[in-house]
């Protein structure tokens, strides 16, 4: 920078008549030249500088402004390097004295250069040690952190030290670092409060044959918590309480949990689940589930629950709510889809969700974190990832901890897959799928080397045909999209793929939402085993199952005790039936095989609604409800949604036990108590109406033992043949060692019998 005679001048005359008052003491006077000799020496310096003399006096000049605006500080502390102030303000005057002295002026400018780093210094230790003894201080005085007497104790002396004209210069030098691992030890104390907190959570939410010894091992590690100085001492407290988890946890007993699917899920206060589109993570034996709480229809705040068995809920808290965790949540902000991430790289927990305006314009997502899987979510960041629209979505954590954010893309033509930062903070890397084949809905999950991706096409809150993909490279090679189940995919769409990894094998459960049941505020999770072999996907609903924790099995649920048997039922009456262009007969609705199926009559002239078909049980049963199982071949015709179900006592007097315009897909429909022998379901509009199965559910408790039971209806034959079946209608060779399954005698005239059997 150059400057001109004029602007030097002026720019020297400013400092040479700016008074000096941080040197004024009681015992020190500034020593200033007389203001019209200092005047003429400064026109001097003007007149007589050279182009290369110009750049030392600025050095100069700018030199000495930064050693009065130090001494002119108010934030400083009260001691600082006084003295090597005064020597270098004195050179500074002798140089602007003696003007043509260049020797003089660079003597200046190295004192007032080190005095003020020396300045600099002082102030940066005295201050960040204040700053970071109070932080410290007020982090740890409630805790039990042994050594928090000693974060108290520096705390003390730098608030006084700060404010006296005394030199504590050494000994901020020797406590800054002292401080700093203090704040290091600390960190570990919170590590190991952390861990301990994971474990208590496992201790208070399980009942394991070595709960005793867990909490006595908590309770030893707690006290080596609350002395240890080193940080070797919190490593081994932390391993100490990992290893005492873990012994902890091999203790769960072996044991069969039976999923209900269908019905709307309970907290265990009786309250009704709010977790729509649910995303899951699971800790230690914990698993813990985050969605939306439709509560409020279009601005839902996100709940957290948790649960050992995916059946038992417990209500943890609203870790993201409307107004409180950002202002604009719940008026110009909604949230759909959350999911949860663990990141082990920063031992955090992180929310990746949809975040919209009312008329989705906005098309963005949105970021939260957490230091506790269970604690209140602070709001890191929103907006398009890459500046990509992007709405419906979900995530994937690959095996290497590397994380996705996955969602449809550019008005919902494409899915873009999102590579994340390693905190999962944000997107770092964009690749386009399925371009212009509008997927949304998707979930991905790897089974050894290839990923699978569930995903389903746009078309608002109804149901459509789920379609997988799967692929050796997230990036790129996915094959064409294919369909599995049925063709509304069973009245699902795709939020989550869970894995059960047990002793004995890995069970993937699709996890579904069932959003038309009966409508979005109530709309139901559903949950069932999904098989994979090589690239193809078994994608089989089931009403209920059972799933063992511990050895990762699953099997078909015994239902003698819950449904009626089915020996002595006959068929009354069917609006109509289909036997000429398939075997639709009236009858395959109770053979006890859901690979059958009865179906209104469609050859010719077809039949119209309403459709019923009418049972008699054989006997009075007391009855509390029924499962109406719709055909499982892969097609959705006839399928019955508004209906009427009765019931009577002598097949002439009729009562109506439920009704609805929505009959829930394969799900158990319960109502009061009542005794029956007679019961007819009615499709009351459709072109057709189909059903594989009906079963009755009884209240076996209240019913009158039966003295006599009725032998097997006479066979007029022998019995050439047995088959054995799944529920589902697949062939056995043999019956299977435990669970259901359906026997079908085969006789010499012609006829067939299928009985319900269970080996247990």
């Amino acid at each position: 920078m150059k400057w001109t005679i004029l602007d030097l001048f002026c720019r020297i005359l400013h400092l040479a008549t700016r008074k000096r008052r941080y040197l004024c003491t009681a015992n020190h006077k500034p020593d200033l030249m007389n203001s019209t000799k200092r005047l003429l020496a400064i026109l001097c310096v003007a007149i007589c500088l050279t182009a290369n003399a110009y750049t030392v006096t600025e050095q100069l000049a700018t030199a000495h402004e930064q050693c009065v605006a130090d001494t002119l500080s108010k934030e400083r502390q009260k001691w600082y390097n006084r003295d090597e102030m005064l020597t270098a303000f004195a050179a500074y005057d002798a140089a602007v004295a003696d003007a043509d002295n260049e020797a003089k002026a660079q003597e200046a400018i190295s004192l007032l250069t080190a005095a003020h780093k020396q300045f600099e210094a002082i102030t940066t230790a005295y201050t960040s040690l204040r700053a970071e003894a109070i932080a410290l201080y007020t982090d740890t005085y409630k805790s039990k952190f042994a050594l928090r007497d000693s974060v108290k104790q520096i705390r003390t002396n730098i608030i006084s030290y700060y404010s006296k004209n005394e030199d504590h210069y050494a000994w901020v030098c020797e406590a800054l670092p002292s401080m700093r691992t203090l704040a290091d030890l600390f960190g570990w104390y919170k590590r190991m409060s952390k861990v301990t907190s994971v474990a208590r959570n496992q201790l208070r939410a399980t009942d394991y044959e070595g709960k005793a010894s867990f909490r006595a091992a908590l309770s030893e590690a707690w006290q080596m918590q609350i002395t240890a100085t080193t940080q070797e001492a919190f490593e081994q407290g932390i391993a100490s309480v990992k290893k005492a988890e873990r012994e902890y946890l091999a203790t769960r007993p072996s044991e069969w949990v039976t999923i209900q699917n269908g019905k709307l899920w309970k907290t265990t206060t009786g309250a009704a689940v709010q977790a729509h589109a649910p995303g899951f993570v699971r800790v230690g034996d914990i698993w813990y589930m985050v969605g939306e709480d439709r509560t409020k229809q279009w601005n839902p705040d996100v709940n957290l629950y948790s649960s050992t068995d995916l059946v038992r809920w417990k209500f943890e808290r609203k870790i993201i709510q409307n107004g409180v965790t950002t202002k604009e949540l719940g008026s110009s902000r909604m949230i759909e889809r959350p999911k949860l991430m663990y990141n082990a790289r920063t031992d955090k927990f992180v929310v990746w969700c949809h975040y919209e305006k009312g008329d989705y314009s906005a098309s963005e997502a949105a970021c939260f974190e957490c230091d506790s899987v269970n604690g209140a979510y602070e709001f890191l960041w929103s907006g398009r990832p890459l500046d990509i629209k992007s709405r419906d979505c979900n995530v994937f954590q690959d095996t290497d901890g590397t994380a996705y954010f996955i969602s449809t893309t550019d008005e919902n033509h494409h899915l873009g897959l999102f590579r994340l930062s390693d905190d999962y903070h944000g997107a770092v890397q964009h690749t386009q799928l399925f371009a212009w084949q509008g997927r949304e809905a998707p979930a991905v999950v790897k089974i050894g080397q290839r990923y699978f991706m569930f995903s389903s096409a746009c078309s608002g809150w109804d149901p459509n045909q789920c379609k997988l993909s799967y692929s050796t490279n997230l990036r790129s090679g996915w094959s064409d999209l294919k369909n599995v189940g049925n063709s509304i995919a069973f009245d699902t769409q795709a939020a989550a793929i869970l894995a059960i990894k047990g002793t004995k094998k890995t069970t993937y459960l699709y996890v579904g939402d069932r959003w038309q049941d009966p409508g979005l505020t109530e709309s139901k999770t559903i949950i069932f085993p999904i098989e994979f072999n090589g690239t193809t996907c078994e994608f089989k609903y089931h009403e209920r199952f059972d799933i063992n924790f511990v050895t990762g099995e699953w099997r078909e649920t015994p239902t003698d005790d819950l449904f009626a048997d089915k020996t002595w039922w006959t068929l009354v009456d069917c609006s109509s039936q289909e036997t000429s262009s398939e075997n639709g007969r009236a009858a395959n609705a109770i053979d006890g095989n859901v690979g059958t199926k009865w179906h209104t009559k469609y050859s010719n002239s077809g039949a119209s609604a309403p459709h019923h078909i009418t049972i008699d049980m054989g006997r009075d049963r007391t009855i509390k409800g029924f499962l109406a199982t719709p055909r499982m071949d892969g097609s959705t015709n006839g399928l019955i949604r508004k209906y009427t179900f009765e019931v009577s006592a002598d097949g002439e007097t009729w009562q109506t036990a439920s009704k609805g315009d929505w009959l829930p897909y394969c799900t158990e429909v319960t109502f009061s108590r009542r005794t029956a022998r007679f019961f007819r379901l009615t499709a009351i509009e459709g072109t057709y109406a189909s059903l594989a199965e009906i079963d009755i559910l009884i209240d076996k408790a209240a019913e009158t033992p039966v003295q006599a039971v009725r032998a097997e209806p006479a066979t007029n034959g022998t019995i050439v043949a047995k088959r054995y079946f799944t529920l589902s209608g697949q062939q056995l060779s043999d019956p299977p060692n435990c669970g259901l399954y359906i026997e079908q005698l085969c006789y010499a005239d012609g006829r067939m019998s299928s009985t319900k059997r269970m080996n247990r």
